[in-house]
């Protein structure tokens, strides 16, 4: 037996009586019990650090300075299908 114990759509945690155990679910989890018994994995007890990252204009000589005088360029690109290369015979 494997049981999937869910609480979605509520704000409020709830508690659940399976195969004769009370469960406690978080708002918005899933539980997962191997052997139906104990709780081996749950959503809510997940923590992930993130991070976003930020995109900033920046000088170019100044940028070129601390690389030692290397200056990194960019060209732009036209956006769309490239045609097929020529196949050879």
């Amino acid at each position: 037996c494997f049981a999937f114990m869910s609480n979605v759509g509520t704000t409020d945690a709830a508690n659940v009586t399976f195969n004769g155990q009370s469960y406690h679910l978080p708002a918005w989890s899933v539980s997962l019990l191997p052997g139906c018994a104990t709780v081996a994995f749950n959503t809510a007890q997940i923590g992930s650090q993130y991070s976003l990252p930020t995109m900033r204009r920046r000088d170019a000589d100044a940028v070129a300075a601390r690389r030692g005088g290397q200056v990194v360029g960019w060209a732009p690109e036209p956006i769309g299908v490239v045609p097929a290369a020529p196949t050879v015979s």
